[in-house]
């Protein structure tokens, strides 16, 4: 999941909609919602929106951590859902994970 890097564009969408009156406000990081071989667990985990700054242009990016339910190899899903316009969108990676102990 972490080389796609491309693949969380509906969090700039959502951070532009935002900044031009739409819901929230403008927040700078969406949060996601990550489960582990199925289970919802605890995490941090966002996507940055992209961003330009100093001829520097930054595409989005997820980030943050979360905690493993079991060892062993498992499938690690993460969705960022967001509603635009009243249409609600979804974006959905999943990747094995092996986690040793």
């Amino acid at each position: 999941m972490h080389d796609a890097t491309t693949y969380w564009w509906l969090a700039t969408l959502a951070y532009l909609y935002d900044s031009l009156g739409g819901s929230s406000g403008g927040s700078s990081a969406i949060p996601v919602s990550v489960r582990f071989g199925g289970h919802k667990t605890t995490s941090n985990a966002s996507v940055t929106p992209a961003s330009y700054s100093d001829e520097t242009f930054t595409p989005p990016k997820l980030s943050g951590s979360f905690v493993p339910l079991a060892h062993g190899r498992s499938k690690v899903n993460v969705t960022l859902s967001y509603s635009l316009l009243g249409l609600p969108l979804i974006l959905f990676a999943s990747a094995k994970l092996d986690v040793v102990k």
